[in-house]
């Protein structure tokens, strides 16, 4: 019914909102909006429970609506909001990739409990109830736990809010003050949703403790610290209805009467929503520019720093005066010369004097003396010209050589020009007036006057001024350039810093029209809300949108109840990453060998092919004798050892395990060597049980020297050592005997004496690893099953073989038991499996909960996966393979030849068999196809070649000659460089997390070291709690340091094979640029070996932590008053530094040795590509220069055809 009563809002203002939402392509507010919609059609009221997982909140619904709809179990059980409402019955289930779904009443209510609890497939449920207890405008939300470790619960919790009115948030008697709850409890209280606090399960409230009132009063204190005002708080337990404080009959009848009495709620709490609607879209919409925004402000910060002084209009101003320069210069040049040309006075009275005599003597009837002759004529002319060159020859040095340098100087200084060549030529400036040019500028017929001797000086002086004139001009013209270049260089720096200023106003512009735009569109939506005006022709259209989705919703008949275990199984398989269902096609392995072998039938003795053949060989004996390791980890008692029998179908391996072995249990198949049922044990040595005794006590003891039993008897008088410890060492002293004379050694023991070995602690404390060679089915597949100490040890020692074994084996097993918590050494091992599982190109890692038939039904079983899942992927393993069953049952029904399959051990062993034998074989298979098609490849181009006829072989061949040194010039000397340099930025990259992880990890780390189980004293005795426990935590820390760089070391190696795959496929391109048949093997994977990481902190001084375990003061203080804060941190100030440094010498020590790894690879692969080429090339040579049998050839290349045609089907 649509209200007709709310004043607030219209349903038109929601209408223009979804509208433009969707306009926006925002469907997440879209949908929200429609949702208000719906709600404000309906006038619905939404009372939503939320809180902390595992606090109550399914079995507080269930109590306040007297009926068990909703599954309640100790473990987190809604995975999904699940909507309750009142009407004729039915269940609706929102897939997030299919439609909806409806199930008329009567449905199997077991089968929508497990609806509830699939987060993943599914979205939402609602459940419509017959009952009177919900009113008809009234739904009741369950949600997800907040505190769950999936993120997608929060979010989807989150996404309800928006139809909430009123929120119960129900927490767990024991976690009030969790962050978590305050800040969720904090944003309600921002939003405006009115909030009631259910502090539930009071019945673990103690009075011994503190009193009832000091809890509530502490409640109320930490509320209002956070300023969180809750309509009323609470305090229930369902446990006991009749424990003393127990509000639950007036939490009851608070939620009833919120049922009954809700007039204005619904309007308030439409109007909150559309404005967070709005506030959360104009987030988003902000979002979409925040890419463009923060590369805008990226340039901003780098035009910045170069950004010149002053504005525009002065940088213009300076340009401007700075192009005037070359003018003024040139201007300024011109005139000092000519200046200095016209002041200089050339002819004073005695150089005249030599003009006239000189004049005189080229008159004509000139004589010498009485007896003249023309000898003598010439010898007086000559002597005259002489006196006058040398008379005036110094007065044009002084005139004008040493005025114009002078002046040339003073000005090349004054304006800044410095070019030594310059002023070079400025200093060698002469003026070349030749002695003859007296003599020619004497004109023929003229009088000897004295109006003609200022002539003939006129035209001496003018001849000589133009003859300075010219020899100024190169320098002139070089000064001209280099001022030229000055003024350039200054107008660019000019232009430039212009372009710097423009760029600068054009990003700022660009930044504030995207500000505008969002203010404006802030503004837009903002008026939608206020506009009340109808719009009915989209408010109807909005309408059917609802309309329609509801009509989505396809009517289903309750499936039968045995397909309940369908879809669980679906949602067990839900998100695997199951390289089957994405790989293109598998090809079984048998048929792969066949494939290859009839190709090396036709390849066998053809020349060129040989490098092709010999690669094909290798691959197929590889398919033929493959062997596999397969590395079993898991808890102590979780059951590895009858996991182990039931996979081989026999009582092979005793299944009461040692909780204090630590040895490496091998079964492989019988060789020539080792028959049937033989074990070979190897003894440890001296030192690894010296190291073995030694981590008892965390610390490096250089005193462990002397004799194994001597020094075990020593520390069995140290009084703080535990139970298992001291274990440890009596079976240390009761074996040495016994074995002390095969330290070090291989020893060989019968298949009877085996369970004394792995059941005995006194001789498994000596065992390093055991070997039984044991036929059976598993081991003929080539299987060799390794138990390893790794998720059960936290030995520095035995977390790096266990790393090796997760790096190297083919397959990992890990196995928990059904009811059983993780303990810290399976945390600490999950941990490292969750950091490597990516780093594999396939997922080899299987999860077993054993024991599953100790479920009580299906249900709890159910329930017991999903728990384990959620918990996985908290320690970072996503997407796991896992699989419940009984090796108990499996191993009678093998034994029993029983087909029932009720152990669950089928659907492993099926998937198990599929991974080994199919896919960890495709790499290979598909790499010998590739072979395959490349001697396809060569062998139709050897056909060709063969074909032509002489004179076009020749012509080839001279070719093909040049092409073989182009592809090998290619190869040689194609730069690796460039692909190489992420490497170093990939491990600083990863270091650096490393550092961050452990930070944020500090604080567990921390209280699994420091709680009240190891700080139970005070005084002398809280002293030496208080270092072991140091030990205990810098032993933790450098074994977790250690493992993360090992897990580092793994990406590092996968991201250099990804690199040397692309360096190999760029020789592939340049080759095939050249020649373009010519197709380069492929590389497979490079195997490093993992470099070698100490523990951390072995070596660490002690009294560096002095200062913060002397904050200790007593047991009360430390953990009652919180002053364990104060010494994490203290610790961690101490620790982060030593953090810092063993990093950044392993980040020193990995960048060295990747280097080099890298080096080797691409030369190995070069080396491969020229042995291809050799081949290639080598088989065109035969085809050009000798007969080669053509029809043999064909033959080949049609066999390999069809090979290629069956291999691809």
């Amino acid at each position: 019914m649509i209200s007709s009563v709310t004043k607030l809002v219209e349903a038109s203002q929601i209408a223009a909102l979804y509208d433009e939402f969707m306009k926006s392509e925002h469907v997440t507010q879209a949908n929200k909006a429609l949702d208000l919609l719906e709600k404000f059609d309906r006038n619905e009221l939404v009372l939503c429970f939320a809180g902390h997982f595992s606090a109550g909140k399914s079995s507080m619904i269930n109590h306040l609506l007297e009926e068990e709809i909703l599954p309640n179990s100790p473990i987190p059980t809604s995975a999904n909001v699940v909507k309750i409402t009142s009407g004729g019955g039915y269940a609706k289930v929102y897939f997030n990739q299919e439609n909806p779904v409806e199930y008329k009443e009567p449905y199997d209510l077991n089968q929508i409990k497990q609806f509830c609890k699939d987060g993943d497939s599914i979205n939402k449920v609602e459940i419509n109830k017959k009952t009177s207890i919900i009113p008809n405008d009234v739904a009741i939300l369950d949600t997800p736990g907040i505190d769950s470790s999936n993120d997608a619960d929060r979010i989807m919790t989150e996404s309800s809010l928006h139809t909430v009115d009123v929120v119960f948030y129900v927490m767990d008697y024991n976690h009030v003050q969790s962050e978590v709850n305050l800040t969720f409890l904090r944003d309600l209280e921002i939003q405006g949703i009115p909030t009631y606090v259910v502090i539930n399960q009071i019945d673990k409230h103690s009075d011994h403790e503190l009193t009832f009132k000091q809890f509530k009063d502490s409640v109320n204190h930490v509320f209002a610290e956070w300023g969180i005002h809750p309509k009323h708080t609470f305090y229930t337990s369902l446990k006991d209805l009749q424990a003393p404080n127990n509000q639950y009959s007036k939490l009851k009848q608070e939620f009833q009467q919120l049922m009954t009495n809700h007039v204005d709620r619904i309007e308030e709490t439409i109007q909150k929503s559309l404005q967070v609607l709005i506030e959360k879209h104009l987030d988003w919409v902000a979002l979409q520019y925040e890419e463009q925004k923060e590369s805008l402000e990226n340039v901003l910060n780098e035009l910045k720093p170069r950004l010149p002084h002053g504005d525009q209009n002065h940088l213009e101003s300076e340009m401007s005066q700075l192009e005037e320069i070359p003018k003024i210069v040139e201007s300024g040049l011109k005139s000092l010369i000519n200046t200095t040309l016209q002041n200089a006075y050339l002819m004073p009275f005695e150089v005249r004097e030599h003009a006239d005599a000189l004049l005189k003597s080229y008159q004509d009837g000139f004589k010498v003396g009485l007896l003249s002759t023309k000898k003598k004529v010439d010898v007086e002319r000559q002597t005259r010209l002489d006196a006058f060159y040398d008379a005036l020859k110094p007065v044009i040095d002084a005139s004008l050589e040493w005025k114009i340098r002078e002046k040339l100087s003073t000005f090349a200084k004054e304006n800044d020009i410095t070019n030594p060549k310059i002023i070079h030529h400025i200093q060698a400036l002469q003026v070349p007036f030749e002695k003859e040019s007296l003599v020619d500028l004497i004109k023929t017929g003229a009088g000897m006057t004295g109006e003609y001797l200022l002539v003939y000086t006129d035209d001496i002086a003018n001849e000589v001024k133009r003859k300075a004139q010219e020899a100024s001009f190169l320098i002139r013209e070089l000064m001209m350039e280099e001022k030229q270049e000055q003024v350039q260089g200054k107008i660019q720096k000019l232009k430039d810093q212009l372009d710097l200023l423009t760029k600068m106003q054009a990003v700022e512009t660009e930044l504030s029209q995207i500000d505008e735009k969002l203010n404006a569109y802030h503004a837009k939506l903002n008026a939608l809300l206020q506009d009340k005006l109808p719009n009915n022709s989209l408010v109807k259209e909005v309408r059917k949108v609802i309309e329609n989705r509801e009509n989505e919703v396809s009517l289903s008949p309750v499936p039968p109840k045995e397909d309940t275990d369908d879809v669980t199984e679906a949602f067990e398989q839900g998100g695997k990453k199951d390289t089957r269902n994405v790989r293109e096609s598998v090809v079984n392995v048998d048929t792969a060998i066949k494939h290859i072998e009839l190709t090396l039938n036709q390849l066998h003795l053809l020349p060129g092919l040989q490098t092709i053949e010999k690669d094909l060989m290798q691959k197929k004996q590889r398919l033929e004798n493959r062997q596999y390791t397969v590395a079993l980890f898991g808890a102590f008692s979780a059951g590895k050892s009858s996991f182990s029998n039931a996979l081989m179908g026999e009582s092979v391996l005793p299944v009461s395990p040692n909780p204090t072995t630590a040895a490496i249990n091998k079964i492989s198949a019988p060789t020539d060597n080792y028959k049937n049922k033989t074990v070979v044990v190897k003894v440890k040595d001296k030192r690894t049980i010296l190291t073995d005794i030694q981590s008892i006590m965390y610390e490096d003891q250089e005193h462990l020297d002397g004799q194994i039993d001597k020094i075990a008897k020593e520390l069995l008088q140290v009084q703080t050592i535990t139970q298992k410890q001291r274990s440890f060492l009596h079976a240390v002293l009761e074996g040495y005997d016994q074995l002390f004379s095969n330290l070090g050694r291989e020893i060989t023991i019968s298949f009877e004496e085996l369970s004394t070995y792995v059941s005995k602690e006194s001789l498994a404390c000596y065992v390093e690893w055991m070997e039984l060679y044991y036929d059976c089915a598993l081991t003929r597949q080539g299987i060799t099953l390794v138990d390893t100490p790794g998720a059960d040890s936290v030995n520095a020692r035995h977390t790096d073989v266990a790393f090796q074994y997760i790096k190297q084996a083919d397959a990992i097993l890990f196995v928990t038991y059904y009811n059983h918590a993780f303990t810290q050494a399976d945390r600490t091992f999950l941990m490292q499996l969750g950091r490597v599982k990516d780093a594999f190109s396939l997922d080899k890692m299987f999860f077993i909960v054993n024991a599953a038939d100790l479920a009580k039904d299906e249900e709890e079983l159910e329930l017991v996966k999903t728990y384990v899942r959620e918990q996985l992927q908290i320690y970072g393993v996503t997407n796991p393979k896992m699989y419940a069953l009984s090796s108990h049952l499996a191993l009678k029904e093998k034994q029993a030849n029983d087909h029932d399959h009720q152990s669950g051990i089928k659907q492993f062993e099926k998937d198990f068999d599929s991974f080994i034998n199919q896919d960890l074989m495709q790499i290979l298979i598909q790499s010998a196809l590739y072979d395959i098609n490349r001697s396809h490849t060569q062998l139709e181009k050897y056909i060709y070649s063969a074909q032509l006829n002489n004179d076009e072989k020749q012509a080839l061949l001279s070719s093909y000659k040049g092409k073989e040194q182009s592809v090998k010039e290619v190869i040689k000397e194609e730069d690796s460089s460039t692909l190489a340099k992420g490497i170093d930025q990939k491990i600083d990259k990863q270091l650096y997390y490393v550092h961050e992880r452990l930070s944020i990890q500090f604080g567990d780390r921390f209280k699994q070291a420091f709680n009240p189980s190891t700080i139970q004293s005070n005084g002398k005795q809280a002293k030496v709690e208080l270092d072991k426990c140091l030990s205990h935590l810098l032993h933790a820390i450098g074994i977790e340091l250690a493992e993360e760089l090992r897990a580092v070391s793994l990406r590092i190696e996968a991201f250099i094979n990804e690199r040397a795959r692309e360096f190999n496929a760029l020789l592939d391109q340049r080759s095939k640029k050249v020649e373009p048949d010519l197709a380069l093997p492929q590389p497979e994977s490079y195997q490093f070996e993992t470099p070698n990481f100490d523990q951390a902190f072995q070596d660490a001084n002690r009294g560096n932590f002095q200062k913060a375990l002397a904050t200790f003061k007593n047991t009360k203080s430390f953990f009652e008053k919180n002053e364990k804060e104060v010494m994490k941190d203290e610790l961690w100030s101490s620790i982060s530094p030593l953090v810092e440094v063993y990093i950044a010498q392993n980040n020193a020590y990995m960048q060295s040795y990747y280097r080099e790894g890298w080096s080797d690879f691409c030369n190995l692969i070069r080396d491969h590509a020229q042995g291809a080429i050799d081949t290639y090339f080598e088989g065109i040579y035969h085809s050009l220069t000798e007969g080669m049998d053509v029809d043999k050839l064909q033959s080949a290349k049609d066999h390999i055809e069809a090979i290629i045609r069956n291999f691809e089907q």
